[in-house]
């Protein structure tokens, strides 16, 4: 099961019980996101790349 699979399925499920889900869930998940962000951006700068591509990139 994918990340994305379990922050959707936590914020429907909070947001079933009366708790607005996605605020709850995003001011958790948002500062991980942002460093990652940061993180890569940092690697690009310096001409590296990311060791794990992205999805759509191994459509080829």
């Amino acid at each position: 099961m994918s990340a994305d699979t379990i922050v959707a399925s936590l914020q429907s499920i909070l947001f079933w019980a009366g708790i607005h889900g996605p605020n709850v869930v995003g001011g958790v998940m948002k500062p991980m996101l942002l460093a990652n962000s940061l993180d890569n951006q940092a690697l690009l700068d310096a001409g590296q790349q990311r060791t794990r591509p992205e999805p759509w990139e191994t459509l080829a």
